[in-house]
């Protein structure tokens, strides 16, 4: 995870480009969820192993497919923010997808307390709001997670401020 950059892939003779065509591919696939959760060590918050844009387009469909699961989602919580600038609707989705089943109750697979990420996705929630393309969205999203989880995402209201 930590070694993943651009000076590994270079030493191991690894293609971003390959890798990119591979998540690609798996996208395409109908393989198990947890297939997919492993896309999670590719989110790095310290050295970009895949370019940004490349990883918040196809974060949404990862997430759909690996039913809210990441390993590692460390990474994936600490560029929230970045990828809200990037892109606001995929990130919105993203954290849909990642406190929320696909069938609108609480994700099973957040076992790590809100309260250790809640900055995390105020920061990005933030930004998504103050996109007008994505403001009602956001305050959709919000709403929804406060109706499923009350008091565990309350305080994502000061992210509509």
């Amino acid at each position: 995870r930590s070694q993943a950059g651009d000076e590994w892939l270079k030493e191991n003779n690894v293609s971003k480009e390959k890798l990119v065509e591979f998540w690609d591919w798996m996208l395409a696939q109908d393989f198990e969820p947890k297939a997919y959760s492993g896309f999670g060590l590719w989110i790095n918050p310290d050295i970009e192993v895949v370019e940004e844009k490349q990883i918040v387009d196809r974060l949404p469909k990862t997430l759909e497919k690996s039913d809210g699961d990441l390993d590692w989602d460390y990474g994936f919580t600490q560029k929230l923010e970045k990828f809200a600038e990037l892109n606001p609707r995929n990130t919105l989705r993203a954290i849909e997808l990642y406190l929320l089943t696909q069938d609108g109750s609480l994700n099973p697979h957040r076992g790590v307390p809100m309260f250790s990420v809640d900055n995390e996705i105020k920061d990005a929630l933030a930004i998504c709001y103050k996109n007008p393309e994505t403001k009602q969205d956001t305050e959709n999203l919000v709403a929804k997670l406060i109706d499923k989880g009350s008091n565990i995402f309350w305080g994502l209201k000061d992210a509509l401020k």
